[in-house]
């Protein structure tokens, strides 16, 4: 049993600070809740219910109230410090008690004890402690029980992360005493009532070089917990210092349930809600409905040593998909604590012809967005035209108290109440409203696409990037920030998208080369792929003599399953229109994952130096597939949440499967639809992209090989 006097105080302190104390047994199915007394036995009451329209009154009033079809919960309101209770969760015939559920404002939450206790002693004498009795406010106990044989019914629980406990922590004896079970190795508690604080955004005991925390929400490949697990699965090399793979002993993970966790942490690790095909991959019987999550602000860099760039939030309806274009503005030169006077740099560039003020150098950058986003595309503007343009649109605080209130982005520091640009905190923003637009086109002043200095962008939701020693970028000490944002929404409740742009200074001993991007888009909507069939497209890309390559990926949408890139030497002549194939030679970068591609990091650049153009020509190819291999990627107008072909269809099944029929579900024969669309290039998920990305630096003649 569980006594807990020191929990419970505090959990009557987390009550006192909500003004709350009103405790409702849940009932679900499978099971009832008895009390010490009897006087709370949930069961009881319902029966007792059933047969008055009153209820049965003590010390404290108990009323029960139907919930939903399976549910039920008794609620009472403790009016004294004589209470002192025994709960005990009994499951019915052909059930098990698997936990307490984990819920906001619930007791023992993750607890495996069947039996628990509540008392209020500890409150007398204590003024904040005894005000909780006089409130109204509801706290919760509420079990969860599970059919007994077979495997875990991970059905029961509520969210991935419970799941997870059970199946991956508990099921594989992460959480047995000679592991992670109370005082364990390097101090890592996995056992339910205390694994996820113990996990979330808590940096590794490990003596690692880089530190790295336990679960870092939004990238797996920042978190070690997933790169000691996945070592264990793939085989895959730890960082300097890691140890040694987990599980220490027994069977690694599963494929699939290594993948639950990568899905989890890149949904930004949610305690308590569901993500996509989490439960399927760990053998739940019922899939969970899509969740739009959300990923909590990181910190922002320590001022003087970095500043965070806050986009606000825009709204994405239930089931859609779209694209925006919104402004905020800055102004470093009037918050002059944030930019310390070594991290500034002269401006250099065409682009900064219209500028007037200092550049500042930064060596390191992370991007966090929330998990719906497809992209984000970040540039600030340089050109002659005002933050106030009407171009830009009305500005208003776009997040926090004053939401929808006008104000004046240059009035830095002002509130909003007197016409400023201080919506109320760091992280609500003066903004312009989102405008639907793809990549900008017809929004902003006419010289904005080439008056403009990239801030980065991303396709995952957390993108981090540092520069080589002696590397560094450069970006304008104020401008208006244009956030192209486009992002999707797959559940039946309303989302919004927020973005948070880290920089850190380069110190001016780490300013010897102007970083640069390869971002080659001269094939980006080539990809046509019919129903049923597969293509693959083959293209290059030529380095500058003198480059030095510090990394390479790739961006296609979700129909894009294999893309391969060979290092030089290349021949120049491949294009996408001469039927140019993958090499025989095997890849030197392979990426499978659309929304989770591979960033090949090379920490010593690789040099070309070579006059000869082969010698400095990269080759990458990509493969797309329209359910020929995996028909769950056919693309058809019935699921489309993007771009649909309407009376342009392909059969579906029947006697011609991938036979043109318009829009005639009759040219398909029996059981077959006209719904299938060919797969082209475009903007939407629904759509496909061919674009290589990477960075570089080039050195001057002086100093080549």
């Amino acid at each position: 049993m569980i006594i807990g006097v020191f929990r419970l105080l505090i959990l009557g302190l987390l009550c006192a600070l909500m003004s709350a104390c009103k405790v409702v047994i849940e009932l679900p199915g499978g099971g009832h809740v008895v009390s010490s007394s009897s006087a709370f036995d949930c069961r009881n009451e319902l029966q007792a219910a059933s047969q008055s329209a009153g209820g049965r009154h003590y010390a404290t009033s108990a009323s029960l109230t139907p919930d939903h079809a399976e549910n039920v919960h008794c609620e009472f309101d403790v009016s004294d410090t004589f209470f002192d209770e025994t709960f005990t969760a009994v499951p019915d015939e052909g059930y098990k008690f698997v936990r307490w559920k984990k819920v906001e404002r619930g007791f023992f939450g993750g607890s495996t004890e069947r039996t628990v206790r509540l008392f209020t002693s500890g409150f007398v004498g204590n003024e904040a402690l005894l005000s909780i009795l006089e409130s109204d406010q509801e706290f919760y106990l509420q079990p969860v029980f599970a059919l007994t044989g077979g495997d875990e019914n991970c059905d029961a629980f509520q969210g991935s992360f419970e799941r997870i406990q059970a199946i991956v922590f508990d099921g594989y004896g992460c959480t047995n005493s000679a592991c992670h079970g109370g005082a364990s190795p390097g101090g890592l508690d996995l056992r339910a009532s205390v694994a996820y604080q113990n996990l979330f955004r808590v940096t590794a005991a490990a003596n690692l070089a880089t530190p790295l925390q336990l679960v870092f929400p939004g990238e797996q490949k920042n978190s070690f917990l997933f790169l000691k697990l996945a070592a264990a699965t793939n085989g895959s090399s730890l960082p300097p210092g890691g140890g040694l793979p987990m599980p220490l002993a027994g069977q690694a993970l599963t494929a699939n349930h290594l993948e639950a966790m990568r899905l989890w942490i890149r949904a930004g690790a949610p305690e308590t809600a569901d993500v996509d095909k989490v439960a399927s991959l760990l053998g739940c019987d019922t899939p969970t409905a899509p969740t739009a999550n959300k990923i909590p602000p990181p910190d922002a860099p320590v001022v003087g040593e970095g500043v965070q760039f806050v986009s606000g939030e825009w709204t994405v309806l239930p089931s859609s998909e779209k694209e925006v274009c919104f402004a905020t503005y800055y102004d470093l030169e009037k918050t002059p604590g944030y930019l310390p006077q070594w991290a500034e740099t002269a401006c250099e560039g065409s682009v900064y012809s219209d500028y007037e003020g200092m550049c500042m150098a930064t060596n390191a950058r992370t991007l966090t967005q929330d998990p719906q986003s497809h992209h984000s595309i970040i540039n600030v503007y340089v050109g002659s035209t005002s933050p106030l343009d009407s171009s830009w649109g009305k500005w208003q605080c776009l997040n926090g108290p004053s939401k929808g209130k006008l104000c004046d982005p240059t009035q830095i520091g002002v509130p909003v109440a007197n016409g400023g640009a201080d919506c109320g905190g760091d992280l609500f923003v003066c903004g312009t409203a989102a405008k639907k637009s793809v990549a900008c086109r017809g929004w902003g002043p006419p010289d904005r696409a080439y008056k403009s200095v990239s801030m980065g962008g991303a396709q995952s939701p957390v993108s981090s990037s540092a520069q080589t020693p002696g590397v560094y970028s450069v970006l304008p000490t104020r401008g208006v920030i244009t956030w192209n944002s486009h992002a999707f929404n797959l559940s039946n409740k309303a989302t919004t998208i927020s973005q948070y742009n880290n920089f850190l200074f380069a110190p001016q001993n780490q300013r010897k080369y102007r970083a640069r991007g390869i971002f080659d888009a001269k094939d980006i909507f080539v990809v046509n792929v019919p129903p049923y069939r597969r293509r693959t497209y083959c293209s290059t890309y030529t380095l500058p003599e003198g480059a030095r390559l510090t990394q390479i990926s790739s961006h296609a949408h979700k129909r894009g399953v294999l893309w391969r890139t060979w290092l030089p030497p290349q021949s120049d002549n491949c294009t996408v229109n001469n039927g140019c194939k993958p090499n025989a030679s095997r890849p030197d970068y392979v990426s499978r994952i659309y929304n989770d591609p591979l960033y090949l990091n090379y920490q010593q650049p690789l040099e070309f130096d070579s006059a000869d153009r082969a010698e400095r020509t990269i080759k990458f190819c990509s493969t797309y597939d329209n359910g020929k291999k995996f028909p769950d990627l056919l693309k058809r107008n019935s699921t489309s949440v993007g771009s649909k072909c309407v009376s342009r269809a392909y059969c579906v099944g029947g006697s011609s499967p991938g036979k043109f029929c318009g829009s005639d579900d009759n040219v398909c024969g029996a059981g077959g639809v006209c719904d299938a669309c060919i797969v082209t290039g475009g903007v939407t998920t629904e759509d496909e992209m061919f674009l290589m990305l990477g960075s570089f630096y080039v050195v001057p003649p002086g100093e080549r090989n």
